[in-house]
């Protein structure tokens, strides 16, 4: 494995990392005693690293939180609203709201 060890240095990864970089061949057993010294990766991994793998929040929390629910629609229904692109099943919503006679 001594081609990914160039790269992994030339990325910034300490000599020390590059220890841990080995072929499933030489994967040692997982025994209970090696798994009881396991320790969180923010424990161990520099910040760099770890920061590629932080989430953001995500999305807002909706006031009217919508249901997710199984319906069956005819092919037609489906095609007319799917040719409008993404914001299909928005759309779809939108309609029904409308029939029912909500307003927004």
């Amino acid at each position: 494995m001594t081609g990914n060890r160039n790269t992994l240095h030339d990325k910034g990864v300490s000599e020390s990392l590059q220890d841990f970089v080995v072929d499933d061949d030489d994967t040692p057993e997982l025994t209970a005693e090696r798994a009881a010294r396991l320790r969180p990766a923010r424990d161990v991994l520099p910040e760099y690293v770890l920061a590629q793998f932080k989430r953001s929040p995500g999305r807002p929390r909706s006031p009217s939180a919508k249901k997710q629910v199984t319906l069956r629609l005819d092919a037609e229904i489906l095609d007319y609203f799917r040719a409008g692109g993404d914001g299909w099943q928005s759309r779809i919503n939108r309609t029904l709201r409308q029939a029912a006679g909500f307003t927004d």
